[in-house]
């Protein structure tokens, strides 16, 4: 795996520098943002943001990292998901589009910090075996569902549901998640199959929010498009009396970054994320369905959370329609239940997991509760 060295010139001084990590397929090169605190070094395991569904982390964060490195004292770090912003492909023959997963996202998460520690300590992970490379995790929307299964490919076992193969045991012994952070996300659905899914034919209702980018395929007019876009994922806050410039703002921003980007607006990308999200939620789409059906249903088993005893908060606006609150209220609860294995499954409660729900707020809380947001999380991850 090829690794790049984090540019440390002028630390003191520098609150961001820059650095690149090539993903353990070979096939992309991610740029990676490193946010620093006001102090000279940081004195703690660094942060790490997983954007959601679309997300580009050397924007979408906005001030969000640097607010964070300067509360906790932790370096932040943020980056372009492969086919998004500015990450560049190595392997033009293959790039892996097909084979989109949630796995391949939480191993490319772990490559960012591989990346890191390699830069910062000289050394590489092999030579590390022992050693144990400690990170915090935070996730937004589809992002927290990459985090979900990146704690359980590091953490778990069979038992608890672990998703990826056997390639990960080094790593294993290597990194450790310290604490996890999920954003306005819903619990992951445990199976035993590992593997990419398959892209599904399967008509998105119009009014649908995983609908948004439709228009730009048929090459609609721009604005309407994200407007459409950031209306589905925050109408409850953006259509309030006086929020119209800050919408407008939010559409300007998000079309001039994209006409910057190396990828464009990476529309296959958008759609290959979105495959997956569809894929775990079953493919559920009905006429009138504004926002995520049932992760986990009746018939499913979520990621055993709890057994990884992971220090977690859990974040969620009370107006989220997207993702419904009752989902953050549903992963608190697993992330804080065990069953015993006697034939009558009963369940008992250890304290993993904290939730905290945001009044007045809804699924952009990153954009719209910033403040918020940090404000919890910066309490959280200076402990």
């Amino acid at each position: 795996m090829k690794n790049s060295s984090i540019n440390k010139k002028n630390k003191k001084n520098e609150r961001m520098t820059c650095s690149e990590a090539t993903t353990l397929d070979g096939r992309w090169e991610l740029p990676i943002q490193i946010h620093h605190p006001t102090s000279s070094l940081a004195s703690n395991s660094p942060i790490i943001l997983i954007c959601g569904w679309a997300g580009v982390g050397s924007v979408d964060w906005g001030a969000i990292p640097k607010i964070l490195a300067a509360k906790t004292n932790r370096n932040v770090l943020t980056y372009d998901a492969r086919g998004l912003g500015n990450a560049t492909l190595l392997s033009p023959l293959d790039s892996g589009l097909e084979s989109l997963s949630l796995e391949i996202m939480a191993s490319d998460t772990l490559d960012i910090i591989d990346s890191y520690y390699n830069a910062y300590l000289g050394t590489s992970a092999k030579d590390n075996i022992g050693f144990k490379r400690e990170f915090c995790v935070g996730g937004a929307s589809m992002g927290g569902m990459v985090a979900q299964v990146l704690a359980h490919s590091l953490h778990g076992s069979q038992h608890t549901g672990m998703r990826l193969n056997a390639a990960w045991t080094t790593r294993k012994q290597i990194y450790s998640i310290s604490s996890l952070g999920l954003i306005s996300s819903a619990p992951v659905r445990k199976y035993n199959n590992t593997g990419s899914y398959p892209m599904i034919d399967c008509s998105i209702p119009h009014n649908h929010f995983l609908a948004s980018f439709d228009g730009f395929h048929r090459n609609e007019d721009q604005i309407t498009c994200t407007k459409r876009f950031f209306e589905a994922l925050g109408d409850a806050f953006l259509s309030r009396p006086g929020r119209t410039k800050m919408r407008d703002k939010l559409i300007s921003s998000f079309l001039s970054t994209r006409a910057g980007f190396k990828n464009g607006m990476s529309l296959e990308w958008i759609f290959a994320q979105r495959n997956v999200l569809m894929q775990e939620s079953h493919g559920l789409w009905y006429p009138n369905l504004d926002h995520i059906p049932e992760v986990v249903n009746f018939d499913d088993e979520p990621l055993h959370l709890s057994a990884l005893n992971i220090p977690s908060i859990i974040l969620h606006g009370k107006d989220d329609r997207v993702i419904p609150v009752h989902h953050a209220k549903k992963l608190h609860h697993v992330m804080n239940s065990t069953q015993n294995s006697s034939p009558i499954r009963t369940k008992t409660l250890r304290v993993n997991s904290e939730l905290a729900l945001i009044e007045d707020c809804d699924h952009l809380c990153w954009i719209t509760n910033g403040h918020d947001l940090t404000n919890v999380l910066g309490k959280f991850w200076s402990r």
